[in-house]
């Protein structure tokens, strides 16, 4: 799997019951830490989430809207019931990640999943139920977009 690097920016859906608010895009917002945090049995009866799955924002070519429009689309294709309307894209660096990460002691992988089905499908591994202060600092610093059609 291939690890992405500092500067490499990520988003991850941010649905409307996970924020406050209707902020102008590229500023931050008032996220819900828990759209950084594991799911506890996912899928159901697995258990814990194995890694939270992000777009790799910068393997889309372009400029903003091209990207937006492109990871718009990626996450269309993943999320059955995606909301353009009210959802919003939370981009954050993978430095970002590491940097919270270091807030617990910990290190965390930004990664492509599997180069070989989906270059833009990522995750955050590493993250358990006990890493809330990683998610509220990725919450904090995830600044919002709008999704682009």
């Amino acid at each position: 799997m291939s690890e992405l690097s500092s500067p490499d920016q990520i988003a991850r859906h941010v649905s409307k019951g996970k924020r406050k608010g209707d902020e102008r895009d590229g500023t931050p917002g008032i996220v819900d830490s828990m759209v950084f945090m594991p799911r506890g049995d996912w899928p159901r009866g697995q258990g814990l989430e194995l890694y939270l799955s992000v777009t790799w924002y910068g393997c889309f070519a372009g400029e903003l809207e091209e990207k937006l429009a492109a990871v718009t689309a990626a996450l269309k294709s993943r999320l059955p019931g995606f909301d353009d309307e009210r959802s919003r894209l939370g981009i954050v660096t993978a430095g970002v990640v590491h940097e919270a990460a270091a807030l617990r002691q910990k290190k965390l992988s930004v990664r492509i999943v599997d180069p070989d089905v989906d270059v833009s499908y990522a995750g955050i591994f590493g993250m358990d139920l006990e890493d809330d202060l990683i998610a509220q600092e990725l919450a904090r610093r995830a600044i919002l977009f709008r999704p682009r059609l």
